[in-house]
């Protein structure tokens, strides 16, 4: 797979159920679930290594709007793990479409240390939302609560000092991201309703492109009763 040629989460909008439809946080969106986890769906170039058979998971319930992939029940999926990862981290699937890469909700593929971030990225230094030409201003000491997971996890801070959008900031994490104090099976993993302080580049372009990129990630200090 040759540099940059990956697709992010993103996926690929279909017209047939039981494939992927695009974005994939839209209604419909192919994710399975498997011990009462969510999985989303990662779209890849390369070949996912099938290994042995985990069992059975759930692909949810959907009732998308007319046209689009709907299915009136749950239906089952038959689920493996990728080669030399723990399923709880990531699962391999026959979703069609080339679909086939699932990966636990609340982990971070950008991070090097991912089990699949060579695979994805190839490069410990990518993905680089910090890039030159973005303008980047730091902000320190920022606390809030996490309301949406997932590798671009969405935050509600605490007082007016970062920009929001439907009352919460999307979080770029990228390669250089530090998380600590939040590991799950070996890793960095946050969810709905973790408590976190943050460090964060707030940047912007001359186009009027913005991003929040965290610098760093821990546990909001826990405050002390009277």
């Amino acid at each position: 797979m040759k540099p940059f040629r990956f697709t992010l989460w993103i996926a690929v909008m279909l017209s047939a159920c039981g494939l992927i439809v695009a974005p994939a946080f839209a209604s419909c969106a192919f994710v399975i679930e498997w011990n009462g986890v969510r999985y989303d769906p990662w779209s890849n170039e390369g070949p996912v290594a099938f290994g042995n058979s985990v069992g059975q998971a759930t692909v949810p319930f959907c009732d998308d709007t007319p046209g689009g992939c709907e299915h009136g029940h749950d239906e089952s999926i038959e689920v493996f793990r990728v080669a030399g990862v723990d399923p709880h981290v990531a699962l391999a699937a026959h979703a069609g479409a080339g679909q086939n890469l699932f990966l636990a909700d609340g982990f971070f593929p950008q991070l090097p240390d991912h089990p699949l971030h060579a695979f994805i990225y190839e490069s410990s230094q990518r993905p680089k939302e910090r890039a030159r030409a973005w303008q980047c201003e730091e902000i320190r000491g920022l606390t809030g609560e996490v309301v949406g997971s997932g590798p671009w996890p969405r935050v509600r801070f605490e007082g007016d000092l970062v920009e929001r959008d439907i009352g919460s900031t999307p979080l770029s994490v990228d390669s250089q991201t530090k998380i600590e104090g939040f590991d799950e099976f070996g890793l960095p993993r946050l969810l709905k309703g973790d408590k976190i302080q943050a460090t964060v580049l707030e940047c912007r372009t001359a186009g009027g492109r913005y991003t929040v990129v965290p610098d760093s990630i821990s546990p909001a200090p826990i405050a002390l009763s009277d």
